[in-house]
């Protein structure tokens, strides 16, 4: 998150909207009822910043990643 949110910073000066996408990965999160002590989750994060709140772009883009994800 911290990441994203960098780059937003780094970019407010260009027009608007501002899109990005990052599959942050695999993040290690400790786990005692496995056999190895830890387990595995992958995060993804989507930042859409304009100057409308732009609802239809959000439900787009989760509309194409939750069947991917299949959730």
């Amino acid at each position: 998150m911290a990441g994203i949110l960098n780059t937003v910073a780094h970019n407010k000066d260009h027009p608007k909207p501002i899109k990005i996408f990052q599959v942050v990965g695999d993040v290690t999160v400790f786990d005692e009822l496995k056999d190895v002590g830890a387990t595995n989750h992958r995060q993804l994060v989507a930042l859409y910043c304009g100057a409308t709140s732009s609802f239809e772009v959000k439900l787009c883009f989760l509309n194409i990643i939750f069947p991917n994800m299949k959730i």
